[in-house]
């Protein structure tokens, strides 16, 4: 069982996921984040065991995550000149990265 959901946990993460674009407005900026993908994610180590009255044990370690997305903002009164505009690249290498939870 658990086998199965660590190999299932695994294979979703590898495949890539678009997300929405977030539009607003917050202190005086309009901002937009587009164009957001999770491009790669992976975990190098995984183990699951059950914990006797406690719950499941879920340890992940050498994860490995990047995320890219496209951002705008600007402010939204015409007194507010402050603008901005690019490209976020987000990498998160997998030395020292772990987590671990009880469910």
């Amino acid at each position: 069982f658990a086998t199965r959901i660590e190999r299932s946990f695994q294979t979703g993460l590898r495949s890539s996921r678009h997300f929405e674009d977030i539009v607003g407005t917050e202190a005086g900026f309009d901002y937009t984040l587009k164009n957001m993908w999770l491009d790669s994610a992976s975990v190098m180590q995984e183990s699951m065991a059950f914990l006797e009255g406690r719950g499941l044990r879920l340890r992940l370690g050498g994860i490995a995550v990047k995320f890219l997305m496209d951002y705008s903002i600007q402010g939204s009164s015409w007194w507010n000149p402050i603008s901005a505009s690019g490209h976020v690249d987000i990498s998160l290498l997998p030395s020292g990265t772990s987590l671990q939870a009880v469910l």
